[in-house]
């Protein structure tokens, strides 16, 4: 398999063993997902129910965009990224104590 698809191969495979590891704690910090709106996160999945069962603080949207958000709409994806680093200081605060 080429290694630009080696990450797909991991998502379906060793990253889910990762994931089980844990025992089925939650991460605590807040996580901010965002997916493309056309593309295969919103077509087959609920990303944020996903995203739950993973970790405790999760927000987030589906966007207007494709596959690739970030060559896509640079600026309309930073803006939500940016205010959830904002609305989200006092948690890293509390971390780097």
């Amino acid at each position: 398999m080429s290694p630009r698809y080696t990450d797909y191969r991991a998502a379906a495979s060793i990253d889910i063993e990762h994931d089980n590891a844990d025992g089925g704690k939650k991460l605590e910090m807040p996580l901010l997902v965002l997916w493309a709106q056309f593309a295969v996160i919103e077509k087959c999945f609920k990303a944020l129910d996903l995203w739950r069962l993973r970790a405790d603080r999760v927000e987030g949207e589906a966007i207007d965009a494709r596959h690739y958000m970030a060559e896509e709409i640079p600026i309309e994806i930073a803006k939500p990224i940016s205010d959830f680093f904002r609305l989200n200081t006092k948690y890293k605060t509390e971390i780097t104590k």
